[in-house]
């Protein structure tokens, strides 16, 4: 499927999503109102981008409709009316997840939890109103672009981190991207010693190109040493391009030392 094909079949399958959860919400005010239709499967060829990003983070299919949810308002303007009709008593023109809760299906309280992939890799955002099920939700900036279909960057990792261009690493250093490639496609994390600072970038880049992914450098040094500023900053934004924009941020667990003499 070529990128243009796959674009405009991205976008129907997000109309066709939005739809839905829109549907769901109505229901609410309606409830006579039938079910909106399942979407249709998708085409052969790559997984629409809502897909994508519900494996990469293993969201819940509840936790897939609250975030389609956050997304539909700022897609469908009208959306933002039909969410202030469902829950007058709040006065508010945005999901919740009081709304969430009381309108999609398979609801669970977990999908709150700061544990949980919403809030934890910061794919919603919530407006500091004292009350977690009454805080309006917004979807980050670049989970809605992912969704459309649209990569880019994260303007909270501008300036403090760079992409790594692959080269074409000795053979000695090929085999051992050729293993932390394997490693990452097994989820693991890979913490790379010996060699020289370009020696392990070359590899890490070589690893991430082997997947078909970016690799992006950061220094431990631009890291914040608050870990409020950690969160807000480099390691939440920069976790969730690993998933969310084929970025590979090697910052990682199961070491693999560079051959010497090389």
């Amino acid at each position: 499927m070529s990128g243009d094909a796959w674009e405009e079949a991205n976008q129907r399958r997000l109309a066709a999503e939005v739809a839905r959860v829109r549907a769901t919400v109505e229901r609410l005010l309606e409830p006579e109102r039938a079910p909106a239709p399942e979407p249709p499967a998708p085409p052969g060829g790559p997984a629409a981008a809502v897909d994508s990003l519900a494996a990469a983070f293993g969201l819940t299919p509840f936790e897939r409709d609250v975030l389609l949810l956050a997304a539909g308002v700022e897609l469908d303007g009208s959306l933002a009316a039909v969410c202030a009709r469902a829950q007058p008593e709040l006065g508010v023109g945005a999901p919740t997840f009081s709304l969430a809760l009381a309108a999609l299906e398979g609801a669970h309280w977990s999908a709150l939890s700061p544990d949980r992939p919403l809030r934890r890799w910061r794919l919603l955002d919530l407006s500091d109103s004292g009350s977690l099920v009454a805080a309006p939700l917004r979807v980050d900036e670049r989970v809605l672009h992912f969704l459309a279909g649209v990569r880019t960057s994260d303007e909270r990792l501008h300036g403090i981190a760079r992409p790594l261009e692959p080269g074409r690493p000795s053979p000695a250093y090929a085999e051992v991207a050729h293993r932390v490639a394997s490693c990452l496609r097994g989820g693991s994390r890979v913490e790379l010693h010996g060699g020289g600072r370009d020696a392990r970038a070359s590899v890490a880049a070589a690893a991430a190109a082997e997947l078909d992914l970016a690799a992006l450098e950061l220094r431990a040094a631009d890291i914040p040493p608050a870990a409020a500023d950690r969160l807000a900053t480099p390691s939440g934004a920069g976790l969730a391009a690993r998933a969310v924009d084929d970025g590979a941020l090697l910052r990682d667990r199961r070491r693999h030392r560079l051959p010497r003499g090389i």
